[in-house]
């Protein structure tokens, strides 16, 4: 399936996929779809992106007034449900961010929301 996600989305959700735990092949499998949605170097030059470190903990930073065009990604269903699932696992989601996780999950099959796992 094709997801478009724009850089909001996709800092977020690699954020997301960055704080997912469980066994050797979910962590693989987490692992390579982060790569597949993170951020390229040009893109990161392109709205000055870094990480920044406070109190021992990295936090992503860019220029809030540069932006990138959605991007097309096709994804399995597997991968999918992943990302509905670390979305409907994570507890701290403040009404902000409803603005790009929503658009997310409305791109998703309904049944990829109820496990990610395959």
């Amino acid at each position: 399936m094709t997801v478009n996600l724009d850089h909001l989305q996709r800092i977020n959700i690699c954020g997301l996929l960055d704080q997912q735990r469980g066994n050797a092949g979910d962590i693989r499998a987490i692992i390579k779809l982060h790569h597949l949605i993170d951020l390229d170097e040009g893109e990161k030059q392109a709205i000055d992106y870094r990480l920044i470190t406070q109190n021992g903990i990295e936090f992503p930073q860019w220029d809030m007034s540069k932006s990138l065009p959605p991007r097309p990604f096709e994804i399995s269903e597997g991968e999918a449900g992943r990302i509905s699932r670390a979305i409907e696992e994570w507890s701290n989601f403040t009404t902000r961010d409803w603005r790009w996780v929503e658009p997310i999950l409305a791109q998703l099959p309904a049944k990829a929301e109820q496990n990610g796992r395959q």
